[in-house]
């Protein structure tokens, strides 16, 4: 500890400590360069995005469970957990929590917002997503799913009128088609040139035997394969291939092949293996419909002056401009001077997907992103899938700074006491309703702590467990469910036992601490994740993982020294000898006399 802060500890406190502990209250730290104070954070339930997650940032904001946490849970066994912080804390659920807090029956919560936004944003990208029993299989989307999912086709570009956002008919966001601005309904455009499934442009080149440049030139219609250029081209020489011959084919090469060319064979076996598998001929691969994403998953608005849409309201009309360009001209001019406008279609039709750049200059200033490229992201950390969907900012959770208490076995939990109202705050309502109180009577009583309201949280803190983690949870062990309760100070309190798993100190460290919600996820959290019951290491399975260590050791070998050869001091009673401990009056090894013990 540097003189500066130490002077600055003493400054903010009162008091002088004699080892490098920060006070109990806010923690000093620096992040990014900068002096902050680390202080305490929480919430019930509150703001949420536009996706339906709870909102971050602030003292309100919620926290972020990550893939990690998700492999914890997992490692487990806790799937009641995993479902409650996904489906009930991960996104907004209004219905579920009046009822909650009125002590009505709960309903089952729905599907969540961004998962049905993951899988419609997939299949707008070509990929459809169907799911059997427990098993869900992703495959190319064909004509026969775009016009089962498709209650229209949408003829023009046009979006909404200005001024007071009125959809336009016939357009993006026409009500009879869509549902409107806020619509449900997938629509379709019908291609004027087929186009293959731009997903599986690398299977149909592999298994044709095309370079890129031949399949653009065929697809331009400059170029011909099996006598037809085009969409129709590739289509019909993807039906002509005798699957289960040519499977054999490519078992055969990549059995006596090498190199490159055995290498080829491997990659086209995975495709036709999978087409068959799917009960999908080649040929299907080959698309004359796109599908349009329904309006609230590409929402647009006014803000100020001006409209905000999202990307794939803009790649959507330049897909359908230039497909309605070579139906216009189409007639007008012989069919090859159509072979830029053709080419131009498919990589509409790419950028649309998300697995091509926007074929505009305004598209690639604005960097929009297609169907497939919104759901991966710049990364994979950053994608839907597992930033949004496998990972989720959660209610019910607070955060700390937590401190060591020799005093708790180690499955208790020390919590602030202004966060244990407020975490548990919906579940006192619930059980202050139950008893016969009117909701508003009961939010009173909650809100003034009244002797009837502080009985019932003391009753749900015993049946509720909190979850504590700690970022990143490499491990099991940094995920654990502890028994709490209530604390004066703004810190956790933890027992010494535990910080191994979690490779914690007591120098600012900061947690996470949730709430789970279901009764499910509650007992689950008890039976499975208390640390008595994760006592050995998954390493060998018998070392043991909680056991004293660091200061705990070296107060435990204080306190087993041998008496110090001084003559006893005598107290009147415990209380006496305590205080001329914590005063420096005696030492932790001299022998005393307490008179009436």
């Amino acid at each position: 500890m540097t003189n500066d802060l130490h002077a600055e500890w003493v400054s903010y406190t009162g008091k002088v400590y004699g080892f490098c502990v920060p006070p109990h209250h806010l923690i000093r730290t620096r992040r990014n360069g900068k002096s902050q104070w680390t202080g305490n954070s929480g919430r019930d339930v509150g703001g949420y995005t536009a996706e339906g997650q709870p909102s971050r940032g602030g003292k309100r904001g919620g926290k972020k469970m990550s893939g990690f946490d998700v492999s914890a849970l997992l490692s487990h066994g806790a799937t009641e957990v995993l479902k409650d912080s996904h489906l009930v804390r991960g996104t907004r659920n209004e219905d579920y929590w009046n009822a909650l807090r009125l002590g009505r029956p709960l309903p089952e919560p729905g599907i969540p917002f961004i998962y049905d936004k993951f899988v419609n944003t997939l299949k707008a990208g070509g990929i459809n997503v169907v799911k059997k029993g427990d098993i869900v299989s992703i495959m190319p989307l064909t004509d026969a799913d775009t016009e089962q999912l498709s209650s229209g086709e949408v003829q023009n570009s046009d979006q909404v009128e200005s001024k007071n956002l009125e959809p336009l008919k016939g357009g993006l966001f026409d009500p009879t088609l869509t549902g409107g601005l806020n619509g449900d309904k997938f629509t379709h455009v019908t291609l004027a040139e087929s186009m293959p499934n731009p997903v599986m442009e690398e299977a149909i080149r592999r298994l044709l035997g095309l370079r890129v440049q031949d399949y653009l030139a065929v697809l331009s219609g400059r170029q011909s394969i099996d006598g037809l250029s085009g969409g129709k081209g590739i289509e019909r020489a993807l039906r002509k291939i005798d699957v289960p011959q040519r499977l054999e084919e490519l078992k055969a090469t990549v059995m006596n092949a090498r190199g490159q060319k055995r290498d080829d064979a491997v990659k086209a076996l995975r495709y036709l293996h999978g087409a068959q598998k799917q009960g999908i001929n080649p040929g299907d691969w080959v698309i004359t419909k796109v599908p349009i994403l329904p309006p609230k998953f590409r929402p647009i608005s006014v803000v100020g002056d001006m409209i905000r849409a999202a990307d794939m309201n803009g790649l959507y009309r330049d897909l359908i401009e230039t497909n309605n360009g070579i139906k216009e001209l189409r007639g007008q001019v012989a069919e090859t001077d159509l072979a830029d406008e053709k080419v131009q279609l498919y990589q509409a039709v790419q950028a649309a997907f998300g697995v091509g750049d926007p074929i505009t200059p305004e598209g690639e200033s604005k960097r929009w992103h297609g169907a497939i490229r919104q759901v991966i992201g710049s990364s994979p950390k950053f994608g839907m899938f597992n930033s949004k969907v496998l990972s989720k900012t959660v209610d019910v959770v607070g955060r700390g700074v937590i401190t060591p208490d020799p005093n708790l076995d180690m499955d208790q939990l020390g919590i602030p006491e202004d966060k244990a109202w407020e975490l548990y705050r919906p579940f006192v309502l619930r059980r202050l309703v139950r008893r016969g109180f009117p909701p508003v009577k009961a939010a009173q009583l909650v809100e003034k702590r009244t002797k009837e309201a502080e009985d019932e949280l003391q009753l749900e803190m015993e049946d509720r467990p909190v979850i504590m983690d700690r970022a990143p949870t490499w491990h099991k062990f940094n995920l654990l469910a502890f028994r709490p309760h209530i604390v004066k100070e703004d810190v956790l309190r933890v027992s010494p036992l535990i910080v191994a798993g979690y490779n914690a100190d007591f120098d600012g460290d900061a947690v996470n601490f949730h709430v789970p919600v279901t009764a499910k996820a509650a007992a689950e959290a008890t039976e499975k994740m208390l640390p008595s019951k994760n006592l050995f290491r998954i390493t060998d399975l018998k070392s043991v993982m909680h056991a004293p260590g660091k200061e705990m050791v070296m107060g435990l070998y204080q306190l087993t020294r041998d008496p110090a050869a001084k003559k006893p001091v005598v107290f009147k009673n415990a209380h006496d000898a305590k205080k001329a401990y914590e005063q420096g009056l005696i030492g932790a090894n001299d022998p005393i006399v307490i008179q009436n013990s």
